[in-house]
């Protein structure tokens, strides 16, 4: 079959969730291990509950072949001991937002595009369908990343905290991105039943890149060495990153000594569990040279692929588990947006299963 995208979007330590578009009315038939699953397009999602943790099951969609569906898979294995906390995170949610596909560094990147007459905003349109998400799995606490809105306008800053706050009360926490310079800043650390949050400041006013600075690195050791359990480590921005900051005059993630900076904290504090944060738009991890802790960029939620992660804090260790929006209009709207930046908008931001769904053991 042609015109099939598949992607196996997550997988859980006994879940695995498959995502395909096809033509209207298309039937596909996805099967999991011994679990066979039809949908009727043009969205196809299929989850699959009841599988074994650490244990590899093969994947088939009719037969269509794309590197994201890959013929087998893993299931995450479970870190050990009890489970402490569930954390939820969300970045780039970009309330006011109206034109999706704009890219400062090169107007002439496209296609761009809008909701339709008459339709909701699409940054409320995926918003509501991550809040549905979200809530279904009772998280101790909601973090979100990082683009609260598109420019800091009151009014777009009181939408999110209508519908966040309004569906999370005291449970959510934030941190200001570049396009909410204007909103006040520093640094904030939370315990939910022993899992400490600690959230960095990284933005800039009127800078696109972020920061790592010396006072913000002091209090976060500082956390680390007085926490009796992990600690998750948020902001906005990522550290420098080659493909972004190489050779440019000014970084879109940060300095690379604002970034040596950071791996040296992290390195040094075994309670740290690892850095996550958005501002790229993609899934993708690294490691620091030291400890291997995980640098963490989750993708966006206002368009393609449409993401949250959730994590499950164990004694032990934590499981990251990214998953797509799976609202109709949300699908909708992920679709049209795939293959932004002439067509190479999926490959650039869904990322590696690895780095949606992974197993960290402390």
């Amino acid at each position: 079959m042609t015109g099939i995208e598949v992607e196996l979007a997550t997988v859980g330590p006994d879940f695995a969730v498959v995502h395909a578009t096809s033509a209207p009315d298309l039937v596909l038939q996805t099967t999991v291990g011994p679990v066979v699953v039809e949908t009727t397009g043009p969205h196809h999602v299929v989850r699959v509950d009841g599988l074994e943790p650490n244990t590899e099951y093969s994947l088939s969609v009719d037969g269509v072949e794309d590197p994201y569906a890959p013929s087998l898979f893993r299931t995450l294995r479970e870190p050990g001991g009890a489970l402490l906390a569930r954390v939820v995170t969300v970045n780039d949610v970009h309330f006011g937002e109206v034109v999706c596909g704009l890219w400062d560094a090169d107007p002439t990147m496209g296609p761009v595009f809008r909701s339709e007459p008459g339709d909701p905003p699409y940054p409320e349109v995926m918003n509501a369908a991550a809040i549905d998400a979200v809530a279904s799995v009772a998280p101790d606490a909601v973090v979100v990343k990082g683009d609260l809105t598109t420019s800091s306008a009151d009014v777009d800053v009181e939408r999110f905290h209508e519908v966040w706050g309004g569906a999370f009360g005291d449970r959510l926490v934030y941190v200001r991105g570049n396009h909410d310079a204007t909103l006040p800043g520093g640094v904030q650390a939370h315990t939910v039943s022993g899992v400490t949050l600690a959230l960095l400041d990284t933005t800039i006013p009127g800078k696109p890149f972020g920061q790592f600075p010396p006072d913000q690195l002091a209090w976060l050791g500082a956390v680390a060495r007085q926490a009796s359990g992990p600690v998750f480590v948020f902001g906005h921005h990522p550290p420098y990153s080659e493909d972004f900051d190489a050779g440019r005059a000014e970084p879109f993630c940060s300095t690379e000594d604002d970034a040596r900076a950071l791996y040296a904290t992290l390195d040094a504090h075994d309670a740290i569990a690892g850095y996550f944060c958005g501002h790229t738009h993609r899934n993708r991890v690294r490691h620091t040279p030291g400890r291997s802790v995980p640098i963490v960029e989750v993708a966006s939620v206002k368009e393609y692929p449409g993401v949250w992660a959730e994590y499950r804090v164990y004694e032990r260790g934590y499981q990251q588990i990214v998953q797509r929006v799976t609202e109709r209009s949300a699908l909708d709207w992920a679709a049209k947006t795939r293959h932004m930046f002439h067509g190479i908008y999926r490959d650039y931001s869904l990322g590696q299963l690895d780095d949606r769904c992974f197993t960290r053991v402390f």
